[in-house]
Parts: structure tokens; sequence; C-alpha cells
């Protein structure tokens, strides 16, 4: 061989390995970079993963490999990129921006696996990768449990990185209310990730012949699923077993199904202990005893693979049938095993206690729901109790017990309320209601110098004398995981917000059904769609979202994708009858893909890069496995476009970045007050992320800043270009991201600023149109329109002035139509119901002598109209029945407030609050009629929360049945605070009485 070639050859050889190295660093660090979930951590990524892949393709080129696809799979994963590019080629996209994201994220996902799939020669190889992925694994749940053991490991983790230059690394975020999160920071997808990777461990346990590395992958299996249960992810529990079932039943051979059950089994009973003590020192915040418990578990799990190892070499020196049969008895000892551990541990009760011995009042409570209760039915609960009550108090109960009705709604009605002062003894008697189907017994302590011991509580069926024990606690097993292994019903919150996002996706399809609104559609378009207010930027469902993105096209895609992956799977099994190595890591990749997908079903787990990395990440050591080729002719110049756009994607990525980093710049300067600088890197920022609309946004407020000076009250144009620069700007964000409501309300006050009343009341109206239900967008209209109305009439232009203040009032009749089609109303803001009082009262009384005199006075004015939830009342006010009252109110045709006592108890209704000026006098004016019979009378009073309560207080109203107008005079006392201050009526009823509010205002007296 010629030294040419020799050296050719070292070039070569050196490339390989250097690729496999970084590749090894692209798969073990983005679950440490937050999940790529974010902008700072996922553009650097990129640049990393298309630099390798521009590498790779220069690869292949120098050894004259031609060949890209290999496979049919390999299409359908090109094919899910295509389908990602479709709507921004035919300008189809929610939000431009966003859709660029994820198809670069989609094409990152590609390129990783062409390069694994084709890179990696040997098992060797292979095995290397895996085990980079694990270690990953491992390191995440180690954060995630330091997070709770003080985070020492975090802070020598940051120290060590900091050494690079020019880097700072922060480790946050990784525990929350005792649920797991680690760097991933979000505890249902760590959950997802955990259980892809212990299904790795197991598989590589199965896999790797040398005995003390097949055992130690039983510790590793400890730790991931130790960090599992503690993430407390319910849906993830439930696929678990699930997943292990996969991975059994990819294997083929007995002797190897058993051994997976005896490993797996093993990991499992040592994981069930361990799970009490870990809790005990995780809520005492003891590190020694977390660590303890994690890495004692972990040598005890290796030393059980140890023995279990010796009795599978045991086993395999016995016959088939008395392998199945030995494997039955096994897992049926384990199951009974942890059955048993399982139901002693139900069943032992940690007593409730409850001891105050701090220096304030402190409420602590527990509860527990039962299910199976019989409607309208006599209980008994008994239960032993031992009290400390405080000796500076005698009034002070020790503890207090709440039962509650709980319905097939899971609505919650209170049954009784009882303290142990009311108790002669430790047994409480109660009927429960017609509709009961569960009941909640809730224990509470609160004051100072008191204590309660509570154990041995019964529950007695008083008509079949059945009896249930009622475990308030459990000494064996973390209250926190029973509560949400509880809460697993479809009926929780968390499913029904999720039947919503599916409902309301349904309808997204419906409008883009072919290629999707593009990548970010969801995010930036379900507020049009909602059935309900509420916030979530992800379906919590990976392939509605694909379908909503990428349409139809798109989710054939996936489906193919994942499709010739079973069947390249099932081709191998059916193929190969004597190499069990690969059926066992096809298993376990398998048992992992299917792991990530079923949850993501389910959450959002794909939408963090490294969640979806990890996924591919299995799909390509599968097709390594399976090494499935077809004949594909080699084509020179396919391998030079390929480079093409590697250098085209590599380059994008490099301007992306920075762009952010220029962007982050201008704000930073912004904050400084240096302008000049924000200006240069803003500007930056617009060239090199040209598809960014905040930047465009940023830009323009600052050009209009600079363009324009304040003189005589007046803001004067200086510089025109930057003027119009800066409105042109605006006009171009809008456009990048059409359906962000917010950007238009940023607009619409950009424009009212430069004059363009037009453009802004458009922009106002376009905010509401692409998110209804944002009760902020009305406020800004009524705002808007409420100062158009009063510089009209103003400047004497009384018609268009009018005109605004009857589209201010028509507010409240919008949002009843809104509420009428939506399963959860909304309500108009304080701040918006102010400015319809505002306009109904300017509307009513400018063209009056005083009439305007009389505004700038009022205080408060009650637009009695407002009911926008059918609720008989105006949104911001409320109704308290008192003493056996019970109200009944309504609006009339008059827009009057109808309020009726059906009993003869005390019934209120309160107004919104408002502001009152302390040592102030005012005028309440009121305008009703009623009939109360029997000496009762309308009692009216201004009320304050701070400060001293009674402002106001007139008992005997005497009502006539003709609309008469009531005025009191009052003055306010000094220690009141603005906005704690509101009206209330009451008045007793006894059935036929009613009393009718026409009005209700509060000025100021003349001369205050």
């Amino acid at each position: 061989m010629s030294n040419k070639n020799i050296q050719s050859n070292k070039i070569i050889t050196f490339m390989r390995i250097s690729m496999l190295i970084f590749l090894s660093i692209l798969i073990f660090y983005p679950p440490y970079a937050r999940g790529l979930f974010f902008t700072k951590e996922l553009l650097p990524f990129h640049i990393m993963s298309f630099g390798l892949f521009l590498v790779f393709v220069i690869y292949k080129f120098i050894i004259k490999d031609d060949v890209i696809f290999k496979a049919p799979i390999d299409y359908a994963a090109a094919g899910l990129v295509v389908a990602y590019f479709l709507p921004i080629l035919f300008s189809q996209t929610a939000h431009i921006r966003d859709a660029i994201a994820e198809l670069l994220k989609y094409i990152n996902y590609f390129v990783m696996y062409l390069i694994i799939r084709d890179m990696v020669k040997s098992r060797k190889e292979l095995l290397v990768l895996l085990n980079v992925m694990l270690v990953s694994a491992i390191g995440m749940a180690l954060i995630g449990i330091d997070a709770g053991a003080g985070e020492k490991l975090a802070r020598v983790i940051e120290r060590a990185v900091s050494i690079i230059p020019g880097v700072e690394y922060r480790i946050f975020g990784t525990i929350s209310g005792g649920r797991i999160n680690s760097m991933i920071q979000y505890s249902n997808t760590l959950a997802a990730y955990l259980m892809a990777a212990f299904m790795v461990s197991n598989g590589l346990m199965l896999y790797v012949k040398n005995r003390y590395a097949k055992h130690l992958y039983a510790g590793t299996s400890f730790i991931l699923l130790l960090t599992f249960i503690f993430t407390y992810s319910r849906g993830a529990w439930l696929l678990m077993p699930i997943a292990y079932l996969v991975f059994i039943l990819m294997l083929r051979k007995v002797h190897t199904i058993i051994e997976a059950l005896f490993y797996g089994g093993a990991v499992g009973l040592v994981v069930l202990p361990a799970i009490p003590l870990f809790f005990r020192y995780l809520e005492a915040e003891s590190a020694r005893g977390i660590w303890l418990v994690t890495f004692g578990g972990a040598m005890l799990a290796i030393i059980l693979s140890f023995i279990i190892g010796l009795l599978v070499e045991l086993l395999k020196k016995v016959s088939k049938k008395k392998l199945v049969i030995v494997g039955v008895i096994g897992v049926g000892l384990l199951v009974a095993a942890a059955s048993t551990l399982l139901s002693v541990a139900l069943r032992v009760e940690e007593p409730v206690e409850f001891i105050n011995e701090t220096e304030s009042n402190r409420w602590r409570t527990v509860d527990k729901v039962i299910d199976g209760i019989q409607g309208d039915r006599k209980y008994t609960f008994t239960y032993d109790a031992e009290t400390v009550h405080s000796e500076a108090n005698e009034n002070h109960w020790a503890y207090r017990i709440i039962i509650s009705s709980i319905d097939a709604k899971n609505e919650q009605e209170t049954l009784l309320q009882v303290n142990d002062l009311e108790l002669e003894e430790d047994v409480i008697t109660f009927t429960t209601l017609q509709e009961t189907e569960k009941i909640n017994i809730r224990i509470q302590n609160v004051y100072v110098s008191t204590a309660v011991t509570l154990q041995n509580a019964v529950l007695t069926d008083n008509e079949s004398s059945e009896e249930q024990l009622v475990l308030f606690r459990y000494r064996y097993i973390p209250n926190s995981l029973v509560r949400r292994f509880n809460a697993i019903n479809l009926e929780s919150s968390s499913a029904d917000a999720r039947f919503a996002f599916y409902k309301d996706g349904v309808d997204m399809i419906k409008d883009y059904p072919i290629i999707g609104a593009g990548g970010g559609a969801w995010g930036a378009m379900y507020f049009m769609y909602q059935s309900y207010m509420y916030w979530s930027n992800q379906t919590h469902n990976y392939f509605m979202q694909l379908w909503i993105e990428v349409g139809t096209i798109g989710l054939l895609m996936i489906i193919a994708f994942m499709g010739l992956f079973l069947f390249a799977l099932y081709r191998y099994h059916k193929k190969v009858s004597k190499e069990e190595s690969g059926i066992i890591l096809l298993a376990a990749f398998a048992a992992g893909v299917f792991a990530l997908l079923a949850h993501s079903a389910i959450d959002f787990d794909l939408t963090l890069a490294a969640l979806s990395l990890m996924l591919w990440q299995l799909i390509a050591f599968a097709m390594v496995v399976v090494n499935e080729k077809e004949t594909f002719t080699a084509n020179r110049y396919a391998i030079i476009t390929v480079g093409g756009l590697g250098i085209i994607v590599f380059a994008f990525s490099i301007s992306l970045q920075s762009g952010y980093l220029n962007g982050q710049d201008g704000v930073k300067y912004i904050r400084e007050q240096q302008i000049d600088k924000a200006i240069t890197y803003f500007e930056k920022a617009v060239r090199r992320d040209p598809f960014n609309a905040s930047y465009h946004m940023d830009l323009g407020r600052i050009y209009q800043d600079t363009a324009m000076m304040e003189s005589d009250g007046r803001r004067h144009v200086v510089d025109r270009e930057q003027f119009d620069k800066a409105e042109e700007l605006v006009k171009r964000a809008i456009k990048l991201e059409p359906y962000n409501s917010q950007l238009y309300a940023h607009a619409a006050s950009f424009m009212m600023r430069i004059g363009q009343v037009d453009i802004s009341l458009d922009y106002i109206e376009k905010s509401i149109e692409v998110q209804p239900l944002r009760t902020q967008n009305y406020q800004q209209k009524a705002q808007a329109y409420f100062q158009l109305a009063v510089s009209y009439l103003n400047a004497q232009r009384y018609e268009e002035g009018e005109e605004k203040l009857k589209q201010i009032l028509e507010m409240p009749r919008v949002m009843r139509e809104i509420n009428q089609r939506i399963e959860r109303p909304i309500s108009l803001n304080s701040e918006t119901v102010d400015m319809i009082e505002k306009a109904d009262y300017l509307l009513s009384n400018y063209k009056e002598a005083d009439g305007i005199d009389r505004f700038n006075r009022m205080a408060f004015h009650a637009y009695l109209d407002g009911d926008t939830r059918s609720r008989g009342v105006p949104d911001t006010w409320s109704l308290s029945n008192h003493s056996g009252a019970q109200l009944k109110t309504m609006m009339t045709d008059n827009q009057g407030l109808m309020i009726i006592n059906e009993r003869e108890g005390l019934a209120r209704i309160h107004s919104r609050r408002f502001d009152l000026t302390p040592n102030t006098k005012y005028v309440l004016q009121i305008k009703a009629k009623g009939w109360l019979e029997n000496d009762n009378h309308l009692r009216v009073r201004v009320l304050s929360t701070r400060g001293q309560s009674t402002q106001l207080n007139v008992s005997e109203i005497e009502l006539k049945e003709e609309f008469g107008q009531y005025e009191y005079e009052f003055e306010t006392t000094d220690d009141i605070k603005d906005g704690q201050q509101y009206l209330r009526f009451e008045f007793r009823g006894s059935g036929d009485e009613y009393v009718e509010i026409l009005g209700a205002t509060i000025y100021k007296a003349v001369g205050q």
C-alpha cells in the first residue's frame, strides 16, 4: 500500500472515530440542557448537530459511499421532515418562526437518525452509544435525587462546568412539591424519559455476558425506577407495566423471558421497601438518608441480581417444559411477595399527629376520600383521639372534622362540621345526601399550643352494619404517593382539560386538514378555538399536535415511519432463528419507543427535543441491529445536494443563534437605558432572525421613542424616517404572528400613540377576534373607546362620542353570547366594568347642566345590566344568604336588578369594590322600588374591608311600588384604604316580597 493510501486511511479512521466521539456527546448532553426545550439551548445544539452532519457527508464523499437512504423507513423519516416544510412552502403557517423552529428540530432528528444508522458498524460501537445514553439517564436521576438531598452534587457540576471559558451553567428547578423534575424540569416528561431508559437498562442487563457488568445494570435499573416513582407521574405509572410487558413479549426464548422476569422482579422487590424510606428522608431533608437509600438500594439490587444470576445458570440445565413451570412458580412467588408487602403496607396505620408548638396559628389538614358510599343513608364515624388544649384560651379546639358529600360530578357539599369541644365522645353520626357517591373526611388543627393524635378510625354503615377501616396515613407508603395514585381517573381536572384540548384540536384539524398550519400552530391559534379559558401551549397529545401542525400528510408520514419500524422488527424476529442477543436489544428498543410514544399521547414529552432525539436514536439503534438494506442506486449528485442542504441549515442555524444573542443584548441595553446600543443590537437581531416578531416590535418601540419628543403636553415627530421605520416594523410583526392577541394589543397601543386611531381600533378588534376569552382585551377596548368618547364630547362631536360610549355598553351583551357557547363562562374584569359604569353614566348625563361636574365627582356607579354569566346579578357583584335566607335575583327589562328573598332570613347583595378617600364627604343616590310587608325595610350600607367597617348605615328605607330616588350623605373615616369599599343591600323576606334597584351612584359632596 502506498504512503498516500496509508495517510488517507489514517485520515478516514480519524474522521470516523472523531464523529463517533462527537456523536456520543450529542447523545449524552441534551437532557442536561433543560431537555432542549428553550431556544437558548436548542440553537447551539442545532449548530453542533448540523456541523457533525456536514462532516458526515464529507466523510461519505471521501470514501465514495454515495447512498444516503438505505431502507424504506429512511424515506418515511424524510417524509416527516418534508411535511413540516410544506406549510412554510405554501405560506400556511399560523406562526412562521415556530414553524421554522419545528422544521429545524425535525431536520435535526432526521440527521441524528441518519448518522447513527450509517456510522455504527458493530455491536461494540452500538453498546458504547447505548451506555452513553444510559449514563446520561443515570446522571439525570441522580441530579433529581440530589435536589432533595441539598443540591450539593448540582453545585459540584456547576463549578466543574464553569471551568470552560464563557460558560455559565445553573442547575435549578430539579424538584418541586416533592416531585422530582431533574434538569428536564417537568416531572411527567422526566418519567417518560426514565421509563425508556429503564427499558434500555433491562435490555443491557440481559444482553451483556460479563457477569459484573450484568449485575451493575441491576443497580442502574434500581436508581432509574426509584427516581421514576418519585416523579409522581400517574400516566407513566400506568404505562410502566405495559411497556415492560412489551419488552417481555418481544423476547423469544423461554429461558430469556424467565431471566428477564427474575431480574426485573428483583429490582422491583428492592424498590418497594425503599420507597417509604426514601420518602421519610426526603421529608426530613436528610441528605445522608437519601443517598443511603439510593446507593444502598442499588447495591442490594446488585447482590440480589448476582444470586439470581446463579439461579439462572442452574436453570439453563432444565428442560423447556420444566423451565416454564419454574418460571411460572418464580413469577408467582415474586408477585405473591410483592402483593403481601403491599397488602401489609396498606393496613399498617400511621396516626394523624398535629402538634402546634409555634407562636402563631397554623393550619394543618389531612383528607381521606372514601368510595362506595350510599346516598340518603346514616353512617357512624368512630376513632380514638388524644388531645392537648391551650391553657391560654379554653375555646380553642384541638381538632376539627369536616365531612363532605361528593356526587357524580365530583362536586362537594358539606354534611357536617364539628370540633372536639362540641363532642362528648369520639363518635360522629351523619346522613348522606341522595346524590352522594363518595365522602371526604377532613381533619384539621390550627391553634397555638394545641395537639391531636388520631387513629383507629372506622366508618360504619348503620343500615348494613358493614365496617371499613379508615387510614388517613400509612406507615410504610408515602401518603403523597397514595394520593397521586387515587387521583388516577377520567374525571380529574387534568383529564377534563385534556379532553377539552382534544375537542378544540379536532376543530383546528377541520380547518387545516391537508398540510396543517405549521409547527407551533396549536400554541399560536388555540385561543381562537378553546371551549373555555385555559392556558396551554401544548395539546398534551403528540399525535394530535402533529396532525394540527402538518395535517393528514404528516400524520400519514409518522404512521408510515412507525409502521416500517415495527415491520423491520417483525422481519428480523421472524428471519433470525438462533441469534437471541439482537432480539434482546430490539425488545429493549421497542419497549423504550413504546414508552415514549404512549406517554406522549397524554402529555407533551416529545415537544422537548431531548425526548424526541431519544426516540429517533432508539429507532436508529434498532435499524443498526436489523441492518435492513435495500438496493438503491448510488448517485454522486445526490450526496452533493444533501451536503448543500446541510450547509444551508447549518448557516441558517448560526444566523438564528446570532439573532438570539443580539436580541438578548438589545434587551440588556434597554434595561440599562443605553438606547443607541439597544438599537444597534436589535437591528442585528432583525437581520439575523427576520422571522421573530418580538425583535421587530421591540425595535419599533425604540424607534418610536427616539423619533418623537414631547412639548406643550403633546408628542411631535422629530425624525420622520425613524418614525416611518417604527410603523413598518410593527406592521411586519403583526404579519409574522397574525394570531398573537397580545401583539395586536401592543400594536394598538403603538398606533394610538402615533395618532393612527382607526388602525389602532382595528388592531384592538383583531386582538379580541383571535383571543375572545381574554378579558384584558375587552379592558383595552373599553379604555380606548372611552378615551376617544371623552375627546369627542370635549370637541363637541357628540354623535361620535355617543357612538363610542354605546359600543362600550355593548360589551356585556357580546360576553353573554360568548358564554352561551363555551363550557365555562368568563366575566368582564373590574377595570372593564369600571369603564362600562362610567360610559353608562356619561351617556345618560353629559347633556345635563351639572352632568360633567357630577361625573368628575363620581366614585361609583352601578351598571346593573352587566350580567354576562346569566347568574341574575352583575358579574362583579355577589350574593349571600344569612340566617335561613334564600335569594333569587334576575335582570329586568329596564336594566334593573330584581331581588326576591323567599325566606325570612337576611339576604345580602354586595357590589364590586371601589375607591373612597378617607375623611371625605360623599352622597349616595339610589333609585329603587319594591313591596315589603310586615314592617320589613330595605337596608343599605357602605362598608370598608380596611379601617372602620361601616361608613354608612341606612337601616330603614320604605320603598314604594313606583321608582323613587333616595339620597344619603356620609363622611368616611380616616382609617380606610382605597379600593376596599363596597355597597351592600339587605332585607328580610317572606316569599312574595321584592326589591328592584334601578341605579346606585356615589359622588363626592360638592366642595370636596
